[in-house]
């Protein structure tokens, strides 16, 4: 694996990681009177943002960088390219940067997500533009991260298998979406953070944080 490829791994691991303990603060603002699932989305992204910028090998991190910027700075062939959700003034949640200032990964964040919404797919969109459809660029892979909470069920067993098909549904979604405007991505088996169950009174549901990855497909 190279340094890239294995910083990216990290990046990907650190961000989903940070998602719960960003909701669960704010939760405990509101006197749990919101769920972690509920906090709004630039409580996610200052969470996701600190515990990138405090990696081993020192990223850069910027919140709100224009789309198009990160475009230019990563993929030199970029100029002229067609693109689906980005205009002059798109921003991307979270860019993160090598030592060097040159972009690597791309980052959009969503509280809670339980269907394929015209947001969720323009955050989809929005990661695809930037990484670009045939890898040549110094951002491989982006990712949308995400909450999502399961169907009430008779059993956490039942409640895990509604909350596993709702993010398959998810990532479909984004597969189809992309097959159906002729765009060359793949939408990898989405990672999954741990799953919480709940018990409300004779209401057993369970939630979870993911990250949908999208990623440049078979180059033509």
């Amino acid at each position: 694996m190279t340094r890239n490829r294995y910083s990216n791994a990290i990046i990907k691991e650190v961000a989903l990681a940070a998602m719960e303990p960003a909701g669960r603060e704010f939760a405990e603002w509101t006197k749990q009177e919101f769920r972690p699932l509920n906090a709004p989305e630039y409580i996610f992204t200052v969470g996701v943002a600190r515990a990138l910028a405090e990696l081993d090998f020192r990223p850069g991190v910027y919140c709100e960088y224009n789309a198009k910027a990160a475009i230019r700075k990563s993929n030199r062939l970029s100029r002229g390219r067609k693109l689906s959700k980005i205009k002059n003034g798109s921003r991307v949640d979270i860019i993160v940067t090598r030592q060097d200032l040159t972009p690597m990964f791309a980052i959009e964040l969503k509280g809670r997500v339980n269907s394929y919404t015209e947001k969720f797919s323009e955050a989809v969109h929005r990661i695809a533009d930037v990484v670009g459809p045939k890898g040549d660029t110094t951002m491989p892979s982006g990712m949308v991260l995400f909450g999502v909470d399961g169907i009430k069920a008779e059993s956490h067993e039942e409640a895990e298998d509604n909350l596993r098909e709702r993010i398959d549904e998810l990532r479909w979604g984004a597969q189809d979406d992309f097959r159906r405007m002729g765009r060359n991505y793949r939408v990898p088996v989405p990672k999954i953070a741990s799953i919480i169950p709940v018990e409300d009174y004779d209401d057993i549901w369970c939630w979870t944080f993911c990250a949908l990855i999208i990623e440049p497909g078979a180059k033509s």
